[in-house]
């Protein structure tokens, strides 16, 4: 079964949407969405680390990758990022990860013993970070939205993610909390897609995490309750670096990174 999407990136990545236009941005985000960055694995590919990310972390792990690199040269990281449930269904299909990070436990329940996935040895989950969603607009929200009851307007186009997918979930549950029903006008398979629709103007709002509209043209509305999600973290493999890389994750420095693209520290 072919079992990625083909988001990697691999090796020395390098990239870093802070120093991108806007057009460079929408270019590059496009890009990932759909699947036109190079490197499924081989069998070549074996030795190096495989990181299976939520598609909300593309920016900071692959700053948190690089640093590793950095800090063990002869380490090889490679990064698949998508959808939670996305991967985690390529893992119980026989992708090989090392490495799992997921944007809600729900998903990474799915590969504990007496999950999907049953592996000789796997090491406790760990939360290393939380996530906020919000609304995101074009800058002068030209709609005037201030909550969720307001993307009920029919005049308004919404995006939003998948119900099966953790940003999709946490949008249904904020909508429920809030007496609304969601009628969105597109639902996109991870969150980088809804954030594609809205920098390529074709949607008015979409419901994505606070952390991803850290350097866009996008403003973030606060949604009352904030919805929230853990991100937990767990090595999958015997890999020598799996474990590692996840001490690596819960380090004062990776930690400080994901600050910076709008997580929360919630390491336990």
């Amino acid at each position: 079964m072919l079992w990625l999407s083909c988001q990697v990136a691999e090796g020395k990545r390098g990239r870093r949407w802070r120093h991108l236009g806007l057009a460079a941005l929408t270019v590059s985000l496009v890009l990932a969405v759909f699947g036109a960055v190079s490197g499924c694995a081989n069998d070549s590919d074996r030795d190096a680390l495989w990181v299976f990310a939520a598609s909300s972390l593309t920016d900071a792990f692959t700053e948190i990758a690089d640093a590793f690199e950095q800090a063990n040269p002869n380490i090889e990281v490679r990064t698949q990022f998508a959808g939670s449930s996305q991967l985690a269904a390529q893992i119980a299909s026989g992708a090989p990860a090392d490495v799992f990070a997921s944007a809600n436990e729900a998903v990474m329940e799915t590969l504990l013993p007496g999950g999907e996935l049953a592996r000789t040895r796997i090491s406790q989950p760990v939360v290393f970070a939380r996530n906020e969603l919000v609304i995101a607009a074009p800058t002068d929200n030209p709609k005037g939205i201030a909550s969720l009851a307001d993307l009920t307007d029919r005049d308004l186009l919404l995006a939003i993610c998948d119900d099966g997918v953790p940003c999709g979930t946490l949008a249904h549950e904020a909508a429920t909390t809030a007496g609304i029903e969601l009628r969105p006008d597109t639902e996109e398979a991870n969150v980088r897609a809804v954030l594609a629709k809205l920098l390529l103007g074709e949607v008015d709002a979409g419901l994505i995490y606070k952390s991803d509209i850290v350097a866009t043209p996008l403003v973030a509305i606060p949604i009352s309750p904030a919805p929230t999600a853990d991100y937990p973290i767990v090595s999958l493999t015997e890999h020598p670096d799996a474990e590692r890389f996840v001490d690596s994750v819960l380090s004062e420095t990776s930690q400080g990174i994901l600050k910076n693209y709008g997580f929360a520290s919630t390491t336990r």
